[in-house]
């Protein structure tokens, strides 16, 4: 059983080859919109390659934080 990066690896690299979409989802037993949800990284991200790791889901920026000589 292949881990969920070889998953995404597999698919993606199945999608290069010409495969057609809907028999790379039947085979993984995966939805068409999880496909996409890593195709569209991977387009994004040429040459990164970690596009297939998932990313943090925090907040990149913090929209109001105290001033540390507030804080006490």
């Amino acid at each position: 059983m292949m881990n969920k990066y070889e998953q995404r690896q597999e698919a993606i690299s199945r999608y290069l080859d010409g495969e057609k979409i809907s028999k790379i989802e039947h085979s993984i037993k995966k939805s068409r919109k999880w496909l996409h949800q890593w195709i569209n990284p991977f387009k994004q991200k040429k040459g990164d390659t970690n596009w297939y790791k998932d990313e943090s889901k925090a907040p990149k920026n913090i929209a109001v934080k105290t001033a540390p000589e507030l804080e006490q």
